[in-house]
């Protein structure tokens, strides 16, 4: 823009001068009347709502990651539990069985059992110098200067006497765990005498309680079933032992 000045230096009369406008007076700007303008102000609200709405499109979109995030994670932390309890039962399973067949097989080989047998009585015949053996320990008859007597010798060569007789022994015979001693006495009699291993002397008896004896000299002396026979003066004499 050109400016012209006069000679004095001050501004002509032509120079334009800057203009001092009301502008509202002047019509230059419209006063926004209520309700103008809504536009920009509807368009903060749209904003905003747009962001709410982002906002909160965000956060369902965070939710449901979320919840799929720990819908997986539980899924993934189940699985392992539910294979460790299917390998527990099904192991249990087979130890059942297991043990289940072991029985059955153990039963099908055990044989039955078979009782205990019974001790079969000692029926033993020996002759005045031989020995008998019961229980472990062996019996003979020994002279111990006029007398008799029956000896026993345990395990480990120890020998004791039993007790002395009263006549002339003329055999052993072992019977059901007794030594039957047939001996001859001094008076011309004879009888039988018995020792029971582990109880001591007794005399043997007849079914009416009786001792057993009789007149002559014993010569031999044998053993059939329960019945000890003896020989008297060539006869027979039997001497049941059970009744």
């Amino acid at each position: 823009m050109t400016v012209n000045a006069d000679d004095t230096g001050e501004l002509g009369t032509n120079t334009p001068q800057p203009v001092h406008a009301d502008s509202v007076s002047n019509g230059a700007f419209d006063k926004l009347e209520e309700g103008q303008g809504a536009v920009a102000a509807s368009n903060r609200r749209g904003g905003a709502h747009m962001a709410g709405g982002a906002h909160a499109a965000d956060g369902q979109h965070k939710s449901a990651y979320s919840a799929a995030g720990t819908h997986a994670v539980q899924s993934e932390e189940q699985l392992p539990i539910d294979r460790r309890t299917l390998i527990v039962v099904v192991v249990g399973a087979l130890v059942a069985i297991a043990v289940i067949v072991a029985l059955f097989i153990n039963v099908l080989n055990a044989s039955p059992a078979k009782p205990a047998a019974e001790p079969e009585a000692d029926k033993v015949v020996a002759q005045t110098g031989d020995s008998i053996t019961s229980r472990g320990a062996s019996y003979h008859i020994a002279k111990n200067g006029e007398k008799y007597q029956l000896m026993e010798t345990r395990e480990g060569g120890k020998e004791v006497s039993l007790g002395d007789l009263s006549g002339t022994p003329a055999g052993l015979v072992l019977y059901d765990g007794a030594v039957l001693i047939p001996e001859n006495l001094a008076d011309g009699k004879w009888d039988v005498m018995a020792y029971t291993i582990g109880s001591g002397w007794s005399q043997i008896m007849d079914r009416d309680g009786k001792p057993v004896s009789g007149e002559g000299s014993i010569s031999d002396a044998t053993l059939e079933g329960s019945t000890v026979v003896l020989t008297v003066n060539g006869n027979r004499v039997d001497v049941p032992l059970t009744w």
